[in-house]
């Protein structure tokens, strides 16, 4: 299942699993996501507000032109992502 330029607010992923695979100019506002798997998922042109994601799980995970705004990002291995489509010029992290 995919998802195009959608917003999910509030939502606890920590208890729930993202339903789909692929998030295409989504946002994310608030949301929950400590300890969420998200192997396997493409988020391309997405934007996170305020999320707790703590030690989510990023196993070949893809991350393009992602941003992360006022987030939570502790222990995240951004190792584990997808390198093809992993780029540290186009990951921004933001205060």
């Amino acid at each position: 299942m995919n998802f195009e330029d959608q917003t999910f607010e509030n939502i606890d992923y920590s208890s729930e699993k993202l339903q789909g695979n692929e998030y295409d100019n989504c946002t994310f506002v608030n949301c929950v996501f400590t300890n969420a798997d998200l192997s396997n998922v493409v988020f391309i042109e997405s934007k996170f507000e305020a999320c707790d994601m703590t030690m989510v799980k990023m196993k070949n995970t893809s991350l393009k032109d992602v941003q992360f705004k006022g987030c939570k990002l502790l222990g995240i291995n951004f190792n584990d992502c997808n390198e093809f489509l992993l780029c540290p010029s186009i990951l921004k992290i933001v205060l």
